[in-house]
């Protein structure tokens, strides 16, 4: 029960850390959207199209009318971090939502979330935030 309770903490303030660094970047973002509204464009793709599995950059830059690694440097520019990172955040972020609010399998998620299968989201998921969906689920599930 002691390394439940140890492991939970960890596991919490983990999660407070990431919030707290997602605020900064909030804040930052909406400091540089105000600097380039053709890369909020392209955050707004990003999030609009995050269910498929094959979310495109170069369709992205193409739509945009700008070359791929003039969005990725002007992405990080605005927001702090590549688009494909700005992509998994999302996406990781709406998977701890689905996690903790629905019953649904993580076949299911790693779905609705734009991943290949639920072995690959899986992995994905573990590797960003140092714990297994399914642990995760347990762990903060209410």
């Amino acid at each position: 029960a002691e390394e439940r309770s140890s492991d939970e903490a960890v596991h919490l303030i983990r999660d407070l850390l990431y919030l707290a660094q997602r605020e900064t970047e909030k804040a930052r973002r909406r400091k540089n959207e105000k600097a380039d509204p053709l890369m909020r464009q392209a955050a707004a793709y990003i999030e609009q199209h995050l269910g498929m599995n094959e979310l495109s950059l170069q369709a992205l830059a193409l739509k945009l009318g700008v070359g791929g690694s003039q969005l990725t440097r002007r992405f990080r520019a605005a927001y702090g971090m590549s688009p494909i990172r700005y992509a998994t955040a999302v996406r990781l972020a709406k998977a701890r939502r689905l996690l903790v609010d629905t019953d649904d399998t993580l076949d299911v998620i790693a779905e609705l979330c734009g991943y290949q299968n639920a072995f690959y989201f899986s992995r994905v998921f573990t590797q960003h935030m140092q714990i297994s969906p399914s642990a995760y689920r347990r762990a903060y599930r209410v």
